[in-house]
């Protein structure tokens, strides 16, 4: 699919989620247990295209908000580096970085899973949340994140994961 397509089909998955203002503990039963396959798999397909990155982690986001056990199917993600491997890949895209970041403080807002991320890639998932800090200064020149966002979503991963 061409990449327009997939951020269609990306939103369209974020646009059958549940309200977050509301709890669906059924959330978790309406998802296959290979539902990351699904996104990282267009992602990877899309590597370069750094809007299929960043709606990728959106979708992502959007479904560990709504029952944050999902990130249990995710970890092992982490563990493959496609997360960091994205963020990686667009080091100097306020829009994936800030998703990216935020994704992460998602995912490590449950103790258990942040201990799991802390364990992946040797601490990469800290240098990159490092690095996002690092690279995007509130403010910047064409930031999509504008209001120190990725500040925000960067600080708030570093305090899970602390």
């Amino acid at each position: 699919l061409p990449p327009s397509s997939v951020i269609q089909t990306l939103i369209r998955m974020r646009d059958l989620l549940p309200p977050p203002s509301k709890t669906f503990s059924s959330t978790a039963t309406s998802f296959s247990k290979d539902w990351p396959a699904q996104i990282f798999d267009a992602m990877t397909a899309h590597s370069s295209d750094e809007d299929v990155q960043a709606e990728g982690f959106r979708t992502v986001w959007s479904i560990i908000s709504t029952n944050n056990h999902l990130a249990s199917d995710l970890i092992g993600y982490a563990e493959k580096k496609d997360i960091i491997h994205a963020m990686e890949t667009h080091k100097k895209s306020s829009l994936v970085q800030g998703c990216g970041a935020g994704l992460i403080a998602c995912i490590a807002s449950t103790e258990k899973y942040a201990r799991q991320l802390l364990g992946a890639n040797d601490g990469r998932i800290i240098q990159r949340l490092m690095n996002a800090l690092k690279f995007h200064q509130i403010g910047d020149e064409g930031d999509h994140f504008s209001h120190g966002a990725i500040q925000e979503n960067a600080m708030k991963a570093l305090y899970h994961l602390s």
